[in-house]
């Protein structure tokens, strides 16, 4: 399995970015603020082997300003496709020295979010649930149970920027 990384193009279903059953609200503190912002969260497939897959979570705010980077793969049809890039694009990921799994995050640059946010017991219900349409993610499951487990990891950890 490949991992996401700066300049990879992925493919995402529209459907599946405008559906509210996606949507998730994520909650951090941020300059002594709570915030709360909805995020959906789905699946993406890397584009450069097209089995990848890799877990999106998109600004709800910003769908459209996703679909508008984005161009269709088909006219009329539902998958979409866009190159990763900062600063709309961040990522967290299980290990700094052994990634076996990483996730995108698309936000405000502003937002000062830590990876533990994204990846709790809510998102590993939801991936599962999108895994079990979806053929040969058990090792992605596997990767989301990992992740989860060893929060200890990425309880500090920020999200991480592309390039730097």
């Amino acid at each position: 399995m490949q991992l996401v990384q700066d300049n990879s193009q992925i493919l995402y279903s529209k459907a599946a970015l405008m559906d509210p059953a996606n949507v998730q609200a994520i909650t951090w503190s941020q300059s002594l603020k709570s915030m709360t912002q909805n995020f959906v969260q789905l699946l993406a497939t890397l584009a450069s082997d097209n089995t990848s897959q890799v877990l999106l979570f998109v600004q709800q705010s910003l769908t459209q300003s996703l679909l508008s980077t984005s161009t269709p793969t088909s006219e009329g049809g539902d998958e979409y496709e866009v190159v990763v890039q900062p600063p709309t694009f961040r990522y967290g990921q299980n290990s700094s020295t052994d990634t076996t799994f990483r996730f995108l995050v698309y936000l405000d640059p502003s937002y000062d979010i830590y990876q533990s946010r994204f990846v709790n017991q809510t998102t590993l219900s939801k991936i599962a649930a999108l895994a079990s349409n979806v053929p040969d993610l058990d090792s992605d499951v596997t990767a989301v149970k990992e992740l989860v487990s060893a929060g200890q990891s990425v309880i500090g950890d920020p999200l991480l920027s592309f390039g730097g």
